[in-house]
């Protein structure tokens, strides 16, 4: 069996589920084509994983920590040696490193896997998670550290959490530099650790900042708030560093919205880079086509509806704000930060 191959259709599979296409007949298909090419595809094998609903239950591996990276030996000594105490497995996809990346991370896994660089984060975190053999997922970034306390939950709670629970909400506190150039830190919430429904069911969407949790949401696997922390610095760059950043998302998130122009995760990624350049008034515009699309889930309407509200209260345009910040609530009642945001502009009014 060719595995590069069988990526390429789990792939295929996962953008299926994605956009709701018809996944019955797609594997229908795969089947058709397995057998003029003699099992070459072992699409079966996917077949069963997409019906069965597949959770990996596996005695001798139950955390495997997911990374993918790239030129990062300034920081990923650090981070590596925050997980190997609680890593059953460490997956590491390099996606193209020419430093000393790859000897240092040879260190700590013997699972260090090549991958072509294709413009496209959610691909290169999906071909790490297809490696993963754990009951559970950690996924972190190569300029993130787990803090001592959250490594301890880690150890001692993953077994005995009971299985409707499907993500745990990890605080993400970011480090990172003002328009002065002073050092502040802003807090984050999302799903980092999560159950291994095995991929494609569980998959990663999205050209940047890439998302975990619909798919595990379509599946009925609920979020709980967890005491994991992790510690990101990678907002600890120079402004060029981070203006080149911003460049560069606006580029891949431009290319993509010309191929897929109904693509409303794209349209609401790109809305968030061009408030990060501060242009309100574009990223308004661009967070309305986002809902426009409409094939969102409930969870991205609401982080779509935040940012315009956030992008509003910029403009001075209270109303809007509180009107987007209340429409954030009513398509996730469970948005804290849409929550917090609300209290604050109707204190405003």
């Amino acid at each position: 069996m060719n595995n590069d191959i069988l990526f390429d259709l789990k792939l295929k599979i996962a953008k299926a589920l994605m956009f709701g296409l018809d996944v019955n007949s797609f594997i229908t298909q795969l089947l058709e084509i397995e057998n003029e090419l003699g099992n070459t595809f072992k699409a079966e094998k996917i077949k069963s994983l997409f019906y069965d609903r597949v959770i990996i239950d596996n005695d001798q591996i139950n955390l495997s920590v997911s990374m993918i990276v790239k030129n990062e030996e300034d920081s990923i000594k650090e981070t590596l040696e925050s997980v190997k105490s609680i890593a059953d497995e460490i997956i590491i996809v390099d996606t193209g490193s020419s430093d000393n990346t790859i000897n240092i991370c040879q260190q700590y896994t013997d699972k260090v896997y090549q991958f072509h660089w294709v413009d496209d984060y959610s691909i290169a975190r999906n071909y790490s998670l297809d490696k993963c053999s754990g009951n559970w997922i950690l996924y972190i970034d190569a300029d993130e550290i787990i803090t001592n306390q959250s490594q301890q939950f880690l150890k001692n709670n993953l077994k005995n959490i009971d299985k409707s629970i499907g993500m745990l909400i990890t605080k993400i506190i970011n480090y990172a530099f003002d328009e002065n150039n002073n050092q502040y830190e802003y807090i984050g919430q999302y799903p980092r650790v999560f159950r291994n429904i095995s991929f494609p069911l569980v998959h990663f969407f999205g050209k940047i900042h890439e998302q975990i949790a619909p798919s595990l949401i379509n599946y009925n696997l609920e979020m709980r708030d967890s005491d994991i922390q992790i510690i990101h610095k990678g907002y600890l760059k120079s402004n060029l560093e981070m203006n080149n950043k911003v460049k560069r998302n606006l580029t891949i998130l431009s290319n993509h919205i010309q191929e897929e122009p109904t693509n409303g995760y794209t349209w609401y990624q790109l809305g968030n880079t061009l408030y990060q350049m501060k242009e309100y008034n574009k990223s308004i515009e661009i967070l309305e086509n986002a809902l426009k699309c409409k094939n969102l889930s409930a969870f991205l309407n609401s982080n779509t509806c935040l940012a315009l509200s956030n992008s509003y209260y910029k403009l001075n345009n209270l109303p809007k704000a509180i009107e987007n910040a209340k429409l954030a609530l009513k398509y996730n009642p469970q948005n804290q930060v849409a929550e917090i945001l609300y209290n604050h502009l109707t204190n405003q009014k």
